[in-house]
C-alpha cells in the first residue's frame, strides 16, 4: 500500500491470536477442507460410476469401499 505523503510502499503485517490448541486447529482446518471438497469428490465418484471406470480403478488398487452409512 502506498503512503501518499512519502510515496513508499509499506508491507502489511498481520498477527492473528488463536486461543485453540494445535490439535483443535488442525481438526477445524481438516473439517473445512473436507467440507470444501465433498462436492468435488461426490461428482467425480458419480462420473466414474457412470462409466464403470471407477470400479476398475478400485479393483486395480485393491481398495476397500465402505458400504453406505
Amino acid at each position: 500500500m502506498k503512503n501518499f505523503t512519502d510515496g513508499k510502499v509499506r508491507k502489511l503485517n498481520y498477527i492473528v491470536h488463536n486461543p485453540n490448541t494445535v490439535e483443535e486447529t488442525a481438526k477445524v482446518l481438516l473439517e473445512i477442507c473436507i467440507q470444501a471438497n465433498t462436492g468435488k469428490v461426490e461428482r467425480k465418484l458419480r462420473e466414474l460410476a457412470e462409466d464403470h471406470e471407477g470400479i476398475n480403478i478400485l479393483n486395480e488398487k485393491n481398495a476397500e469401499v465402505a458400504e453406505g452409512a
